[in-house]
């Protein structure tokens, strides 16, 4: 059983300012009416405060001026959508891909694939391309010639860059903990 992340980190992770126990701990986010004791949850309309008041989750996430509604943790922030989307990745993220080159994914031999890079199905990485440590390439992604993509970028199902000598994407930042 996973067990969970202390709010102290959490209100770290997203800049938030943190009201009550910092080594409380959330396993995962959760709706205010569903969330229990060890989940998270959002708040950031008014028209639900009623669902705040009688919410049971271990912690909320909420802009300055809805703290007062709430009678247990919080995590207070000026950007509640960017927190919340902060914490469901590190709470909730998506699963990584096997390292390796799918069996029907193109790369032409000129191309350079780090060993920890994920090529996916049906994926063409063509000539003179070169895909960094951990990257992951989509199903039915094209890598362009020439195009370097950098460490721990994520390229999702079927993106297409263009065939640019020398064009580099530096990294594009997913939901999947770094290795």
């Amino acid at each position: 059983m996973n067990a969970g992340i202390r709010l102290a980190e959490l209100a770290e992770l997203c800049g938030a300012e943190l009201v009550g126990d910092p080594d409380y701990r959330v396993r995962q986010v959760a709706t205010l009416e569903r969330a229990g004791p060890d989940e998270i949850s959002f708040f950031s309309n008014k028209r639900y405060k009623d669902q705040l008041r009688q919410c049971q989750a271990g912690a909320v996430i909420l802009a300055p001026e809805f703290q007062a509604l709430r009678q247990g943790p919080c995590l207070v922030s000026d950007q509640p959508y960017v927190a919340f989307a902060k914490i469901s990745q590190r709470l909730n993220p998506l699963p990584r891909p096997a390292v390796g080159v799918h069996p029907t994914a193109v790369v032409a031999e000129d191309a350079q694939v780090d060993a920890s890079a994920s090529i996916g199905p049906r994926a063409v990485i063509e000539s003179q391309a070169r895909i960094g440590a951990g990257a992951v390439i989509g199903p039915g992604s094209v890598v362009g010639e020439g195009a370097v993509i950098g460490p721990d970028s994520h390229l999702h199902a079927q993106v297409t860059l263009p065939s640019m000598p020398g064009w580099r994407l530096a990294r594009v930042p997913s939901s999947m903990p770094a290795r």
